[in-house]
């Protein structure tokens, strides 16, 4: 472990500050659980379907990103206790929770980052009562299943014996039933984010159903065009109402910009290649270093000038690091409404009422942006965001963590919702209709 680059006392009476504030949520972090643990958390078969691909993906990205192919030799059989610990991820994930842990190792060898079960300890520890996970696995799965690049990016020979589109489904598939369980046995403390992510609109409905069932609070959709179709074409209506109707929030994060950037814009230039550096997040080269949130700005303003919610208003919508650039051109995209009647006509007000009504984690690397979004998002728009375990320089932490008395809880409704007001709401009776309208 490396050397702490802030005072820990002084840390911990932040902390102890926070605690003090009342229930805070963390909507930004991120599970990594190692490739030699697939078979255990997401089956046997799913693991066996994408072996070829994590062997590429050990060798391209490294055992500090993805771990090994095979359990580590030095894997202990018992806990700090002595007692014989359950399985690989209680073996895997033993450091010890302390701040110094938590803000100075990142990846698959941080606490918390592999034992789902650990993290309500990790945020009691950080002070924070409950906490959306992004699954990595997944993420990995959206990219095998919309990537023409996707060998490239992992590094495997394409062979018509194996099909990436179709394992990145069953990926996601597999993640999503894992997800569930996890959120369950920590008590909704890690609420794993469940993907949405189908091929027609009828089976976007589907999966939101079933993750609603296993008690998803969060959806996330890949920053593309949903089941193919622009986010502002009216064939998607369903799926927008279906959301309000169950009271669950859309997300959209990086890394599923696949849909948007040509492949021409980084083809033979050396310097722009895939390699070990790369994220596990969002394998990421220079070219796209500039722009990797682009695909969610991109699908935030086809929204807006496309209706959506003009004709679905209680849409809930959470837009990652800060909006990316959206609080910057915020100017130019209000230009556009003013001058041209093109782009205010099916708008009832400027795009920056509807700005003001997203919300936006405060995951970024620069305070004073952040403290330019709380002015132009207001500060029950703009909620904590951790991103662990990748890493937030610490220092930045604690800046950022000074602006915690103006970010408290503002999602508590979100987090009230259990499977059975999902059960008792018109969710139900809404989604079978639109089942029944879309098979006439």
């Amino acid at each position: 472990m490396t050397e702490t680059t802030v005072d820990l006392t002084s840390l911990h009476e932040m902390d102890a500050k926070l605690k003090s504030l009342g229930p805070v949520l963390d909507v930004d972090s991120h599970e990594m659980i190692p490739i030699y643990m697939y078979a255990e958390s997401f089956g046997e078969e799913v693991a066996a379907q994408i072996a070829p691909i994590s062997a590429a993906m050990a060798k391209t990205f490294g055992e500090d990103q993805v771990g090994s192919l095979e359990p580590p030799s030095s894997m202990a059989a018992t806990d700090s206790d002595g007692a014989p610990t359950q399985g690989l991820a209680s073996s895997a994930d033993r450091e010890p929770i302390r701040l110094e842990s938590i803000w100075e190792l990142k990846g698959p060898t941080a606490p918390g980052a592999v034992d789902m079960l650990r993290r309500p300890e990790l945020l009691d520890v950080m002070g924070i009562d409950r906490q959306l996970v992004f699954p990595t696995f997944a993420l990995l799965g959206m990219s095998l299943a919309c990537y023409d690049a996707a060998p490239d990016v992992f590094g495997f020979e394409p062979s018509s014996d194996l099909d990436h589109r179709a394992a990145g489904r069953a990926m996601i598939a597999a993640q999503n039933r894992w997800s569930g369980e996890m959120s369950r046995k920590t008590d909704g403390r890690a609420r794993i984010v469940a993907v949405v992510m189908r091929d027609t609109v009828r089976q976007m409905l589907e999966e939101l159903e079933r993750c609603l069932e296993d008690g998803a609070r969060a959806i996330w959709i890949p920053s593309t065009p949903p089941a193919g179709l622009s986010p502002a074409h009216k064939d998607l209506g369903a799926f927008w109402s279906a959301c309000v109707a169950a009271d669950v929030p859309v997300l959209l994060h990086i890394g599923t910009d696949f849909g948007l950037i040509s492949s021409k814009w980084h083809e033979g230039v050396p310097e722009f290649a895939w390699d070990g550096k790369s994220s596990v997040e969002f394998p990421i080269e220079p070219y796209r270093a500039s722009n990797m949130n682009l695909s969610c700005e991109n699908f935030l303003g086809a929204m807006i000038y496309g209706g959506v919610f003009e004709r679905h208003p209680k849409l809930q919508m959470i837009f990652p690091h800060l909006g990316g650039l959206a609080p910057y051109l915020m100017g130019r995209i209000q230009w556009g409404y003013e001058r041209f009647p093109a782009c205010n006509e099916n708008l009832s007000a400027p795009p920056e009422v509807y700005f003001q009504r997203f919300y936006y984690d405060t995951v970024c690397r620069n305070v004073p942006a952040l403290r330019m979004a709380l002015s132009m998002f207001g500060v029950e728009h703009v909620l904590f965001g951790t991103d662990i375990p990748f890493r937030e320089d610490i220092d930045l932490y604690t800046e950022v963590r000074s602006l915690l008395p103006e970010l408290l809880d503002t999602l508590r409704n979100m987090n009230a919702l259990t499977p059975q007001i999902h059960t008792d709401s018109d969710f139900t009776e809404l989604f079978h209709s639109v089942i029944a309208k879309l098979d006439e």
